[in-house]
């Protein structure tokens, strides 16, 4: 089995009941924090970067934090991490600063999959996880 292959396996095998109470309870106040943010940095950088966003169009699948629009899950995902980490607020190490992007990318398809808090943070435990382990 490839390391590609084995990744993808532990992604797809991975469930809620799998990630520590102490990890989830530290996602959760990740998620919070990181949304917080990123509504303080719309004031300061969102507002341009919503405007592009909805300029470029794309289904109405996830929110951009700040706004009551909706874009495609692939902007929302990329504006509102940016958005987050143009504030210099976001949690640090390791990997450099993996918050705004484990937090937003799984909010975004969380919300174009429409799935449940418990799926969203299983998705930023995996995603954290592995950034950590890459870095």
């Amino acid at each position: 089995m490839s390391v590609t292959q084995a990744i993808a396996s532990e992604i797809v095998k991975t469930k809620f009941d799998d990630v520590p109470r102490a990890a989830v309870d530290r996602l959760v106040s990740l998620f919070i924090d990181h949304v917080g943010i990123t509504y303080m940095g719309y004031r300061h950088t969102g507002q341009e970067m919503a405007a592009y966003a909805n300029e470029m169009g794309g289904s109405p699948e996830a929110i951009l934090i700040g706004t009551k629009d909706k874009v495609s899950c692939e902007l929302a995902a990329a504006v509102n991490a940016q958005v987050c980490r143009n504030t210099d607020f976001e949690d640090s190490g390791p990997g450099l600063h993996p918050g705004p992007l484990v937090a937003h990318t799984a909010h975004a398809v969380a919300q174009r999959m429409k799935t449940s808090g418990k799926e969203l943070l299983t998705a930023m435990a995996i995603g954290h996880d592995l950034n950590c382990r890459f870095f």
